[in-house]
């Protein structure tokens, strides 16, 4: 009977956690996409103030983002000088 029971949990328990996985990764995405449409100095006339707070909007949702990210995909290219 426990068996029975543990049989039909486990999925239930994998569906969740694919669908918390999924939910970081939207957040992860949507958290990247709105920091790249904060640092895009192109669509408007440049003025330094306006720039600066655009950035300091960017910077921050990178860093939001950072810890979500696999740790494979938050520094490509980078290896580590320690060894």
């Amino acid at each position: 009977m426990k068996r029975a029971v543990a049989a039909l949990c486990l999925p239930s328990l994998v569906l969740v956690g694919i669908a918390a996985v999924s939910q970081e990764a939207a957040k992860e995405e949507d958290l990247i996409a709105e920091a790249d449409a904060a640092f895009d100095r192109w669509t408007e006339p440049f003025e330094f103030v306006a720039y600066r707070n655009r950035f300091e909007t960017a910077v921050a949702l990178w860093e939001q983002a950072l810890p979500l990210l696999p740790e494979d995909d938050a520094s490509p290219g980078l290896t580590s000088s320690t060894g």
